[in-house]
């Protein structure tokens, strides 16, 4: 029985505060060295494809988790305001007016917004219930509706000369809206009037936002605190209360109900409905913060004027982070709504359900180091240094004590059977011990058949009342305890394992669908009460498994090291530290899920509890960007079919959009064609083909943003691949045609060419002919004429002598 005291205590604990920790956060920055054009951030939204814009005083920035892009030159000012979804689009509020960005996943159109109407220096937006656009400059609250803009104008005494803020908007639930001016003033819109009231309320001035709450409450945040503003079903003011201190800038309520603020230069706090505000412990790198918005799967992102912060909600929380004097966690036990941890040095309490800190308490300090513990009706045993084992009431008025340290070393391992017998795992023993009620002491040595020489794995069976060790063969994995024959027996079986490999089992626990799971140094096992066999070997072959536990759905979880590890209908989810470990080292033998399911993990920096709810870690689909290929852009022939042919090299680009995106894995499977299904795992987002079969090919694009997240549904689309005609038999067959019909022509032209030009020289030779025959003829000629004819001519031209023939002639 539990003392009062302990009662008193465990109420304590478990009714401080009704509700568990709340949601953590795991922080990541983005600034100029990432790529940021500008890094003064004024405000964010999400567009429909889940990228990330933001109003700078450097121009708009869109962010896809992989670039920035800049698009300063499509608006004529670089001082942005605010931004807004509306729809399918996002308005933006600038210093030359309102400017509607259309986005796409290639780039997006950015066009003047009301280009008939001028309005500069807007400031907030608002999106109202009914989807009409409200914003504001300095002097005039506006009502964007169809292509029209209406100006409400207010007098000097609420105009505004602040740079980024004027008046703020927001709804009661009712259908009524307010606007809250820079320096306080509270006015309600009479939509039947078309016009805003008077003021019904003057808050401190420095009113920085508004927030609906709840039906019938807002909130509204200036510099000298939150105040709640509570109105009627008719709009008519209540009372005003301040809830507290704070000064923010902004105020957001997320999906899960929570409301979050950024105060300028403290840091984001969560407010519960009270406006009791506890600030996220964060090591903020910068303090000015400027805006909140949420984005896809709780992400949280703050916009400051050093840049972007993402806040991403954590898998498993921290616990007690600062009340551990020693955080190397030794052991969690679980019993009757409260958690008892060892931190070797001291035990400590809490109820189960009140993990945040200031929850721990101080349990009881043993005179050794504590290493694992067993808790009973009657008590809590712990184990540890030297042997020794100390049994402590819960009411901490009797202690059993026992010296072990004749039979070994350090105790290790504990647990207690159905009979309240306490089995011990002690290193350098000689055996199994086993501390019955009246203190005595059984060693169980050598049991014949494998009986293991050191054994670490013990489990007492709930579902059989059966007590189970586990061994160091695989030949003989696991041992039971035969009341009847005072003896532990083998369970009949074995498995198939590496023989050369050193094989111990290390943990144990139970399954309702898996049956006895046994965590070893050669990986993951199953005795079903038949059969042994091995989970999900694919996946954890050979891996060493430290620890062993089974969730609410009976999901298991085992320790390995690359973290811990989620199975569950043969996927495999993986936590690190980017999802809230404090280390993905686990202790042995320190994954413990309590009454309600919950997993508590033991690390050498300190103790993690699963987040209540866990976040589910889903990928979305991934984006098709562009296909391109050496050719240019491949344009599409029917629905997500592409054409390319056979010698193209072609470039696809895809986008999962989640953030941060450094750790996302896509596989890539191709099917179809004439080549054999084929798997590719990459993180690139661009995947280039070449030398592609003729044929359709099937593409399937999946992402995982990391290894604790589930892979996307698929991105499927189709290539179609043509056989170049140069490569074909009919190209082959046509170019030797071709060259045949080339090479005959050739050869004509060649043969008349040849023909005309022997032509042209016979006629030559035969004229030649007729010219020598006249020139023969004629030297015959002169011939005849030299020989009976003589003339003599001196140098100046005087005939000397002739003869009497040539003067005849």
């Amino acid at each position: 029985m539990r003392s009062p005291f302990t009662i008193l205590l465990f109420f304590f604990l478990s009714f401080s505060g009704s509700s568990l920790l709340a949601q953590q956060y795991k922080l990541f920055s983005y600034n100029e060295l990432d790529g940021m054009q500008n890094t003064l951030i004024k405000a964010t939204a999400v567009d429909p494809f889940g990228l990330i814009w933001m109003a700078t005083d450097g121009g708009l920035i869109r962010y896809d988790g992989n670039h920035f892009n800049s698009f300063r030159d499509k608006i004529p000012t670089p001082f942005i305001k605010d931004i807004q979804l509306v729809g399918e689009r996002l308005l933006a509020s600038t210093d030359e007016g309102l400017y509607w960005i259309e986005p796409s996943l290639q780039s997006a159109v950015i066009r003047k917004a009301f280009p008939d109407q001028s309005i500069r220096l807007t400031k907030k937006l608002f999106k109202d219930a009914q989807g009409l656009i409200w914003g504001s400059n300095n002097n005039n609250v506006f009502c964007a509706e169809g292509n029209a803009i209406k100006i409400h104008p207010f007098s000097e005494a609420y105009h505004s000369e602040d740079f980024t803020l004027s008046f703020s908007f927001a709804e009661d639930g009712w259908g009524h809206l307010f606007t809250v001016s820079k320096n306080g003033a509270l006015f309600r819109y009479d939509r039947e009037m078309e016009a805003f009231s008077d003021p019904l309320h003057r808050f401190p001035v420095g009113a920085n936002a508004a927030l609906q709450v709840g039906r019938g409450k807002i909130w509204v945040a200036t510099y000298s605190g939150i105040f709640q503003v509570l109105l009627t079903e008719a709009g008519e003011l209540e009372r005003v209360e301040q809830l507290n201190n704070l000064g923010p800038i902004a105020m957001r309520r997320l999906g899960n109900g929570h409301v979050v603020a950024a105060v300028r230069n403290d840091g984001v706090y969560r407010l519960d409905e009270s406006g009791q505000a506890k600030r996220l412990e964060q090591d903020w790198e910068v303090s000015s913060f400027s805006s909140l918005t949420e984005g896809m799967n709780g992400d949280l992102w703050v916009g400051t004027d050093n840049g972007l912060l993402l806040l991403k909600p954590k898998s498993f929380e921290s616990a007690f982070p600062s009340q551990l004097g020693n955080r190397y966690i030794q052991n969690i036990t679980h019993f009757e709504g409260m958690t008892y941890l060892s931190d070797g040095g001291q035990v400590f309490a809490t109820a189960t359900n009140r993990v945040e800190s200031g929850a721990l308490q101080p349990f009881f300090k043993p005179p050794f180091e504590v290493y694992t513990m067993a808790a009973t009706p009657s008590g809590l045993w712990m184990g540890g240094a030297g042997g020794q084992v100390l049994k402590l009431s819960w009411d901490k008025r009797s202690q059993q004590a026992c010296d072990l340290s004749r039979y070994g070393r350090e105790v290790f391992n504990m647990a207690v059977d159905q009979k309240g017998r306490l089995w011990v795992c002690q290193a350098q023993s000689r055996g199994l011990l086993c501390l019955g009620s009246d203190g005595r002491v059984e060693v169980y040595q050598d049991q014949g058949d494998g009986w293991p020489d050191h054994p670490e794995a013990i489990l007492s069976n709930p579902q059989d009342g059966q007590l189970y060790v586990g061994g160091t063969s695989g030949d003989k994995p696991l041992f039971r305890f035969d009341e009847a024959q005072g003896r532990f027996v083998p369970v009949e079986g074995q498995l198939s394992v590496d023989k050369e490999q050193d094989f111990r089992v290390i943990d144990l626990n139970y399954s309702k669908e898996q049956g006895l799971v046994l965590g070893a140094s050669l990986g993951l096992f199953r005795y079903t009460g038949e059969s042994y066999s091995a989970i999900a070997p694919e996946k954890t072959n050979g891996i060493s498994v430290s620890a062993v536990s089974t969730g609410a759905d009976n999901e298991i979880w085992f320790a390995t090291a690359n973290g811990l590890n989620r199975l569950q209908d043969s996927l495999l989810l993986t936590y690190t530290t980017m999802h809230g470990l404090p280390s993905k080292a686990i202790n042995w033998r320190t994954i413990r899920a309590d009454a309600a399911g919950r997993i508590w993990v033991g690390t050498p920096n300190g103790p993690a509890v699963a987040a209540q709810p866990m976040p589910d870690n889903t990928t979305d689909q991934p984006l098709l960007l562009q296909v391109e290929s050496s050719k240019g852009v491949v344009y599409e022939k029917a629905s997500n079919r592409f054409e390319a042919d056979m010698d193209d090299y072609l470039s696809v680009r895809y986008l999962s959009v989640g953030y941060p995106s450094t750790l996302t894995e896509y596989r890539i499977q191709i099917a179809g064609g004439q080549e054999a299904p084929r798997t590719i795992y990459t993180r690139d987002n661009e995947l280039a083909f070449s030398d592609l079969s003729k044929g359709v090919s099937e593409i399937k694009v999946q992402g995982r943003q990391s290894s604790a997240h589930r892979w996307s549904k698929p991105l499927k689309f189709y290539l179609q691949i043509s056989t170049v005609w140069y490569k074909s038999w009919y190209g082959v067959l046509g170019i030797l045609a071709a060259l045949g019909v080339v090479v005959f022509f050739v050869n004509m032209v060649r043969q008349t060419h040849y023909e005309r030009q022997s032509k042209r020289l016979s006629q030559y030779n035969q004229e030649l002919e007729k010219k020598v025959e006249a020139g023969r003829q004629d030297y015959q000629m002169l011939v005849n004429y030299i020989g009976d004819s003589v003339l003599k001519v001196n140098t100046e031209g005087e005939v000397l002598y002739t003869s009497p023939s040539w003067l005849d002639n």
